[in-house]
């Protein structure tokens, strides 16, 4: 007798073979609590969380036809040595076990801007910032926090917008208001 409808997903034993008291002889799987296990980059699962939607194409990685799976489990690693496991929740009774899924992880960056080294300076006891360019010929301080530092180049976020120019030599000698001179 089953605890519950549902879809027979295996059959572990075969006909004729002895079997213990309390083995199992078949797999059952409830079609209206599907759950979707996937492995994720370390990064990717440091981006998501318990309680978030996901959407999630079966069969098709067409994002027209979606269907919104819910984050029920994000664990570092099942196993040593292995990546993070992201389990979803899919309420949906018309999904069969074994069917290929396609989670969609949305992109998302802190806007991320990438500058040399010698742009950023130390603000305070705390904080760094760079000097754009404004008017011309005079610099303002922007807030930033370096968020990676690769090579010469480190990452920041900050309010910055694509084609802002900041100073990169002589930064420590400016202050908000100076006047600079713009070399091609």
């Amino acid at each position: 007798r089953a605890p519950f409808a549902g879809v027979v997903t295996a059959t572990p034993v075969e006909p004729g073979e002895v079997v213990q008291s309390g083995q199992g002889l078949i797999q059952l799987a409830d079609p209206s609590q599907v759950e979707l296990e996937v492995v994720v980059s370390a990064k990717e699962a440091a981006r998501l969380t318990v309680g978030e939607d996901l959407k999630v194409t079966i069969g098709t990685t067409d994002l027209s036809q979606y269907r919104l799976g819910r984050i029920i489990e994000l664990t570092p690693f099942r196993e040593r040595g292995s990546l993070p496991t992201l389990v979803l929740l899919l309420p949906y009774d018309d999904i069969l076990p074994g069917e290929t899924a396609y989670v969609h992880i949305p992109e998302r960056t802190d806007s991320f801007w990438e500058l040399p080294v010698n742009a950023v300076v130390k603000v305070g006891a705390k904080g760094s910032g760079v000097y754009r360019v404004v008017n011309e010929h005079e610099v303002e301080l922007v807030a930033v926090q370096p968020r990676r530092l690769i090579a010469n180049r480190v990452y920041v976020v900050g309010d910055l917008i694509a084609g802002d120019q900041v100073v990169t030599s002589g930064v420590q000698r400016l202050f908000d208001g100076a006047q600079v001179e713009v070399l091609p």
